[in-house]
């Protein structure tokens, strides 16, 4: 038995699952070798599946390793469920079905350094152990099974389709085939596949799977018998509002039917069918109802407003239901009412300290990239804004955000990004662009959405044009150090962990997972869409440090030395070279911190410093004096900061 994993009876006490582990050789010791003396080396061999820095990450887990096995109390028997090459499987205690998923990529592992996802499926008799490969070399997204266990069920990326396999029939069930509809995203802007908007459930008696596409929900009937049905009779496209079914959760987690408290038990058909909504036009949010989920049926808004709604409960056997609500000026606060929505009373009083704070507003702006787009993007304002007047402006951004309009943000220290509160309630302005991109291009493409957005802001009159500020973390600090390449808009920059050089970077070692880094340009956030010898050019031409010539704004860069997502490779690499151009350039290194600051005591050093560089460049502060004199080893060692 493997001493690592904890035995687990199920629910009704006929099974016990425990793991097992083959038993180890004997370690072998060299005790004449003095140890001065003894070889300390990896060896990296080209057939390895994972390369030595993968296996030494998990070296812990390889060696704890176990093999899920099931006990059946009334039999006697033992059946092991997972071996070598079925390695995962995918099981719940509180759920007694007869089979149980396994999942295995090993086949794939070496591909995995560059096309990650690939995986095998297959079906598990807890019975008798036998394993049956129900789906091969699938890109899909948690593949589970239906609460009653009659079928397996996942998204497939590579033919966009939600499919099935009938337990039963023996048989897989593409079940989006040909319905008028995209199941994938939509806005997927990546050159790997996109993936799916999900699934609400499955009814009782797995009689049909509920589906989500952007806007509605579908109803599928897995036998074919009935016609798929939109439950929502396509609403949320006509009016441009994403639906989501709203999980009631009033009962426990030890509940029949649940697994362990992260998945609901089967939809009841017939119950009123409540909805979450997010309206895109204005990105207001609010809660719906439609009858049941026996028909289609436009749904009947019951709130909306211009906040984040979420945490619906409602009493078991009462109409009372509770829900949280709050947005960028109010706290998240609990609110109860009944099943109308009609009075909703609130229940508490988050953050009262709020309330004498200068905290600000926030808006939608809309705008048209340079490559025709249209875009949106968030300003915050400061409290008692006047369009008369200039204000500074610090730009952040990461990707796409005008979703998180109601996002409360509360004010704390700095791990990375700037403290948005923290900036508004100090005068300035910031503004939170949205990106689109397209294969190849990342660097231009950030360029061709955030400059015009600001010029745009610039055209209204009350943006100092002379006091602009850029900031961004990861990938947004990459994107920070390309955009100074190609304008002097910004009078001042931060960028945290900064990609500064593609082509090294591409062939480098993620340290916190110990796999190499080319996944990340082929396929996913870095879209370059090729290898390096592919399109030597795309690497170059997004790589900031083959401009730093180009480059007037000061730039202050945060690259720790135990980050484990962008190497400080990286960070050094862009202050060297700012550095010999002579160009105005600083970079803090918190040691042995990560990717994200973790410290408290470091996060307030960091917003300190960021403050106080944004502050000199953008308000005409007094320069810090650890802008001035650096800090010496020496300094250091003797514990003195410099502010």
């Amino acid at each position: 038995m493997n001493e690592f994993r904890e035995p687990k009876f199920a629910d009704d006490g006929k099974r016990l699952y425990f793991s097992t582990s083959p038993i180890p050789p004997k370690p072998t010791k060299d005790t004449l070798t003095p140890d001065d003396e003894k070889v300390r080396m990896d060896i990296w061999t080209w057939t390895d599946t994972r390369l030595q820095p993968m296996q030494q990450r998990r070296l812990k887990e390889e060696k704890e390793r176990g093999f899920l096995t099931v006990y059946d109390l009334a039999s006697g028997k033992v059946i092991p469920l997972a071996n070598r090459e079925v390695p995962t499987v995918a099981f719940d205690p509180k759920i007694n079905t007869r089979y149980v998923l396994g999942l295995s990529d090993l086949p794939y592992q070496v591909q995995a350094s560059w096309d990650p996802g690939h995986t095998d499926l297959y079906l598990i008799d807890v019975q008798t152990g036998e394993k049956k490969r129900i789906a091969n070399d699938i890109m899909a997204s948690q593949p589970k099974l239906s609460p009653e266990g009659k079928y397996a069920y996942w998204f497939d990326e590579r033919d966009s389709l939600w499919r099935a396999w009938s337990v039963m029939d023996g048989k897989r069930i593409d079940l989006t085939r040909g319905l008028p509809s995209k199941f994938f995203d939509e806005e997927h802007d990546t050159p790997n596949l996109p993936g799916a908007y999900g699934a609400a459930g499955w009814t009782t008696g797995d009689r049909h799977v509920w589906l989500y596409d952007r806007y509605d929900i579908w109803q599928v009937d897995p036998s074919g018998r009935e016609k798929p049905l939109n439950l929502t009779a396509s609403w949320g496209r006509k009016n441009n509002v994403r639906l989501r079914r709203a999980e009631l959760d009033n009962e426990d987690d030890d509940a029949p039917g649940r697994r362990g408290g992260s998945v609901e038990k089967a939809i009841d058909p017939k119950t009123e069918l409540f909805l979450t909504g997010i309206w895109e036009s204005d990105k207001s949010t609010g809660i719906l109802k439609s009858k049941n989920g026996l028909s289609a049926m436009d749904p009947a808004t019951l709130s909306r407003s211009n906040h984040r709604y979420f945490g619906l409960n409602k009493a078991k056997n009462a109409s009372t239901i509770t829900f949280y609500k709050g947005n960028y000026q109010e706290p998240i606060n609990l609110f109860v009412t009944d099943t109308t929505l009609a009075t909703p009373k609130q229940l508490t009083h988050a953050n009262p300290q709020q309330d004498s704070i200068r905290w600000g507003s926030v808006e939608i702006v809309k705008w048209i990239g340079t490559n025709g787009i249209k875009l949106e993007g968030l300003l915050f304002k400061p409290e008692g804004f006047d369009p008369k007047k200039k204000y500074p402006m610090l730009t952040y951004f990461y990707e796409r955000n005008a979703e998180t309009l109601n996002d409360y943000r509360a004010p704390s220290p700095s791990r990375s990004t700037i403290n948005i509160p923290y900036c508004v309630s100090n005068g300035y302005l910031v503004f939170i662009p949205d990106i689109v991109y397209t294969t190849g291009q990342p660097g231009p493409n950030a360029y061709d959405c955030i400059v015009p957005g600001v010029l745009s802001l610039l055209d209204k009159g009350f943006v100092d044009r002379d006091r602009l500020g850029i900031q961004g973390q990861s990938w947004g600090g990459y994107q920070t150090a390309y955009i100074i390449t190609r304008t002097n808009l910004f009078r001042a920059a931060e960028a945290g962990a900064p990609v500064a050089n593609m082509t090294s970077a591409y062939g480098g070692i993620r340290g916190e997972t110990g796999m190499v880094r080319q996944f990340q340009y082929e396929k996913t956030q870095s879209r370059i869409g090729g290898t390096l010898w592919e399109k030597p050019m795309n690497y170059i031409e997004n790589s900031p440090l083959f401009y730093a010539d180009r480059v007037q704004t000061p730039l202050l860069i945060m690259s720790n030395d135990a980050d484990g997502a962008v190497p400080h490779q990286q960070g050094i690499e862009l202050f060297t070279g700012l550095r010999r151009l002579g160009k105005p350039v600083w970079m803090v290194v918190y040691n042995s911190e990560g990717h994200n600051l973790t410290g408290r005591h470091n996060a307030k050093d960091l917003s300190i410093r960021m403050y106080q560089f944004f502050d000199y460049y953008l308000k005409d502060a007094p320069v810090p004096i650890w802008m001035k004199e650096g800090r010496s080893a020496v300094e250091k060692d003797r514990g003195e900061m410099k502010y």
